[in-house]
This record gives structure tokens, C-alpha cells and sequence, in this order.
């Protein structure tokens, strides 16, 4: 796909461009911002090389460039990094994650780089992860920093306890999503189903996920089982892959549960297969804002969510879902029990879900982001009309 290219060059720095909630938020961003006004380029660091998204990177018109090949030692890639910034010469450069923090703005600020910006995506670098090494580093070099944005307002309360001088530089960009890819289609509901195999009278209950302990899926496998006691209809759904998976799988067995539970590896057709579901859960243990939980919003599905880090700014109680206490086994399987036995009551929560995923439109975060650069450089920035 071919894209007007800007005045302005912009520089991306990641870990990598595998499939996690920090690749996709800035893949959604940087594919909505205006290329009449912005030359957009994302580097990787490769520290999982070959990720799945460079190709949609790329065929979203944005120039990748991967720092490092397999096997080759990582400590080469912030040198490359550092040449690709001599030869590019952005205006702005802009980095999510830590490792890429580090690399990327202490770089920037060697290249004399104008303007640097991070995205913070985790209260749990601030909080139980805070004495690793790199995390500790990574608050080091912050302050060179011009910007730093929480994806949450948790991550930049998180932010806050541990620094506050950080804390004055920190805005909330909030992540936000295509709203019209997930809107399911007439109809969609009941070919998606029937792709999957799903009877009429199941009740499908979806989520999301890298298959990580942090992510919870074993306290829903557990609550599952325990309500499907009371709502023998139940299907879960399990989208996404990790190094929990084999583990999560034998939990399953080991609860009896396997004939009613797919895990789907990783995916690329989610809209589908939450077109086909009643129910998203997302029973996180941290999160730092949750775009899952927003995906499935513009679903038109309610969200039962932990009520930790960012998912409260994201699914408001007994409005469009329920908030949980994570790793409440009890309290999870009432709510899945409540919403498998009474489907009908959850029509008003699908209603206010389509409205509460307007406020997390990919147009409404590209824009502040816009408003962002541009205040940095002086810029009077148009503005546009969210979706």
C-alpha cells in the first residue's frame, strides 16, 4: 500500500513485532496517522525475531526495519539502531516497552534527535516487577524523555508512586481500535457460529490473550468448571498462544471440562470468532489498560473483567459488564453462571457496550497523539472527527 509520506519523520522503536497488546496499539496508531503530515518508520529490536505483525507493518505502508537477525547477540541491535537514527534523522523518535526505552531514547539524545517520546503500557513494571534490573534502568533514562505517555490513568498513578518528578512529564494517551473492524455485520453472528460448530442454545464465552500467568485464564478455567454445574451449555473460547498454554490445557483435562473448552493458537480472524461469542471475560492479574476488553466492546459484547489496573477505565460495572475481583474463583463463576442462565438480561449491557467502545476509538487516540507531536513542535494540529 502505497501512503503519501509527510514532513514530518517519526521513528518507532519496539521490543519486537510479535503479537501483544504494546505491537497492536502502535500498529493501530501508526497506520491511523495522517501520512500527509507524518513519515512513519518502525524499528524493531528484535529480542523474539520474525514477529507475525512486520508484514501487516508493512502492508499498512510503514517502513520496518529489524535490527537484528536470529541467533545474532542482542547487544548489536541498539548499535544499529543508533545508525539508523544518524541516517534518518527523525524529528521525533518514540518508544513502547522497556528494553526499547532504554535503546531508544539514549540514542536519540546522542543523535541530538529534537523531540523523544515514550509509552508506558504496565502498572506491573512499577509495581511487583519494579526491582528488575532493566526496569530499574528503564526509570533511569525516562528523564530524557521530553513526553512520557501511560497508556492508562492506573499506569500513570503506578508511575506517580514510585516518582513523582516522572509523574509531572506523564500524560494518559489512551490506546484505541478500529471500531469498525470488530463491528460485527448482519448476520455475522450466526455464520460465525456455524463456522465454529456452535449449537443454537450454546452459551460462548471468548477471551483474548498471550497465555501468560498474568492474564488469569487458569481462574477462568477454574470458575468455568465450577459453573457449568448450573449452565451446562457453556463453551469457552481461548484465543492465543504462549509458554502457559500446555499447562492451561492439562488444567482443562484435569477438570473434566476439555470437551467444551478450544484453545485456538494464535488467530487473525478475531472479529469472526467473537462475532460467534455471548460473553467476553478477561480475568486478568494486571493489566495496563486491557485493548481486548475494548475489542470485544465494539463487539457489541459485555466484559467481565478483573477489576485491576486499566480495565476499570475501560468497563464500567453492571453498564456494559461486570468488575471482578481477579483470582475470585467464586465470585467469577456466579457472574458466568448469572449471565449463561439469564441471556436475555444481558441486552442492555451489548447496547451500552457499542456505546462505550466510542470512547476508544483508533481516530480519537491518533488525534491526541497528533495533538501530541505537534505541541511538541510547535505545530497548530487539525482536528479530526472521532468515530
Amino acid at each position: 500500500m502505497s501512503r503519501t509520506r509527510g514532513s514530518t519523520r517519526l521513528l518507532y522503536l519496539i521490543n519486537d513485532l510479535t503479537i501483544g497488546g504494546a505491537q497492536r496499539a502502535l500498529l493501530s496508531q501508526a497506520e491511523a496517522l495522517d501520512r500527509e503530515r507524518y513519515d512513519v518508520h518502525v524499528a524493531s529490536l528484535e529480542l523474539t525475531p520474525g514477529g507475525a505483525l512486520e508484514a501487516s507493518f508493512r502492508d499498512a505502508g510503514i517502513e520496518v526495519h529489524t535490527l537484528a537477525p536470529p541467533g545474532e547477540p542482542f547487544g548489536l541491535a541498539p548499535m544499529r539502531f543508533r545508525a539508523l537514527v544518524a541516517r534518518l534523522r527523525p524529528a521525533i523518535v518514540h518508544t513502547h516497552l522497556a528494553a526499547a526505552g532504554i535503546a531508544g531514547r539514549t540514542a536519540a539524545r546522542w543523535c541530538r534527535v529534537p523531540h523523544v517520546v515514550s509509552t508506558l503500557h504496565n502498572v506491573s513494571d512499577w509495581t511487583e516487577r519494579r526491582g528488575h534490573p532493566l526496569r530499574a534502568i528503564d526509570r533511569a533514562t525516562l528523564p530524557l524523555a521530553d513526553r512520557i505517555c501511560a497508556v492508562s490513568d492506573a499506569v500513570r498513578e503506578a508511575v506517580a508512586g514510585v516518582s513523582p518528578k516522572l509523574a509531572e512529564r506523564t500524560i494518559t494517551l489512551r490506546n484505541g481500535v478500529s471500531l469498525e473492524r470488530f463491528r460485527p455485520a448482519p448476520g455475522g453472528r450466526e455464520a460465525a457460529r456455524a463456522q465454529a460448530g456452535l449449537a443454537p442454545a450454546d452459551f460462548v464465552i471468548a477471551t483474548v490473550a498471550r497465555l501468560e500467568k498474568s492474564k488469569g485464564i487458569d481462574t477462568l478455567l477454574r470458575a468455568a468448571a465450577q459453573a457449568s454445574a448450573q449452565a451446562p451449555m457453556l463453551q469457552l473460547l481461548i484465543v492465543g498462544d504462549g509458554a502457559e498454554r500446555p499447562r492451561l490445557e492439562a488444567l482443562a483435562d484435569s477438570l473434566g471440562i476439555s470437551a467444551w473448552v478450544t484453545f485456538t493458537g494464535m488467530r487473525d480472524d478475531v472479529p469472526r470468532l467473537l462475532a460467534a461469542a455471548d460473553l467476553f471475560a478477561m480475568p486478568s492479574r494486571t493489566e495496563g489498560l486491557g485493548v481486548a476488553a475494548i475489542e470485544a466492546l465494539a463487539a457489541g459484547l459485555p466484559v467481565l473483567a478483573s477489576n485491576v489496573g486499566g480495565l476499570p477505565e475501560i468497563v464500567e460495572d453492571r453498564v456494559c459488564g461486570r468488575l471482578l475481583p481477579s483470582n475470585a474463583i467464586a465470585g467469577w463463576a456466579d457472574a458466568i453462571a448469572t449471565a449463561a442462565t439469564g441471556p436475555a438480561a444481558l441486552k442492555p449491557w451489548r447496547d451500552a457496550a457499542f456505546r462505550r467502545a466510542r470512547q476508544f476509538s483508533i481516530e480519537a487516540s491518533a488525534a491526541e497523539l497528533e495533538r501530541l507531536y505537534g505541541a511538541l513542535r510547535g505545530e497548530s494540529v487539525r482536528r479530526r472527527k472521532a468515530a
